[in-house]
């Protein structure tokens, strides 16, 4: 009766038939510098990962089959950026920083989109980047790109997730509690 009681606490608590894998939608909070906060609809088969990137806390969406941290996308970044091959991007990255002044007139939860696409020396660059004030003083930036030097064509899967996260209010930021 004991052993029973025992494996039916594990099956509780183990819960082999339920998931927190990222193959499902899920939702996350991400605590970010200067005291942001970005609540993310994270879609399935995308995982989120936090770090620095350019002396920031930053977030980064990536595709769960993507093991690298933001350091190692950003070293594959400027590796191609330099002509060399690494690993295509397909990433976004959001960070929090101070308004520039091209934001004044930008309010907390309007966003100010800008994308582009570049192909040049078998470099193709898709990037979707949109900024929204989150005070008076700080703005929260959420950049979608995919890079890859080769023969083959880039898709634009984080750029165009970014833009789709933006429009479906599926990312927001605002001042921690």
């Amino acid at each position: 009766m004991i052993a029973v009681a025992v494996v039916g606490v594990v099956l509780l608590v183990v819960a082999p038939w339920s998931s927190d894998d990222s193959d499902e939608a899920h939702h996350e909070t991400v605590a970010l510098g200067h005291g942001v906060s970005v609540d993310v609809d994270v879609p399935a088969g995308w995982r989120i990962e936090t770090g620095d990137f350019n002396g920031s806390q930053s977030l980064m969406l990536v595709p769960e089959s993507d093991d690298r941290s933001i350091a190692q996308v950003d070293d594959d970044g400027d590796a191609m950026d330099d002509g060399k091959d690494a690993e295509p991007i397909h990433a976004m990255i959001g960070l929090a920083d101070t308004c520039g002044a091209q934001f004044s007139d930008l309010t907390a939860g309007q966003w100010r989109p800008d994308s582009g696409h570049d192909r040049n020396d078998k470099a193709e660059t898709y990037r979707h980047s949109a900024v929204t004030r989150v005070d008076k003083t700080y703005c929260f930036q959420l950049v979608g790109i995919d890079f890859g030097r080769s023969t083959v064509t880039v898709e634009s899967t984080a750029s165009d997730l970014a833009r789709k996260l933006v429009a479906d209010e599926s990312i927001t930021a605002a001042k921690a509690a």
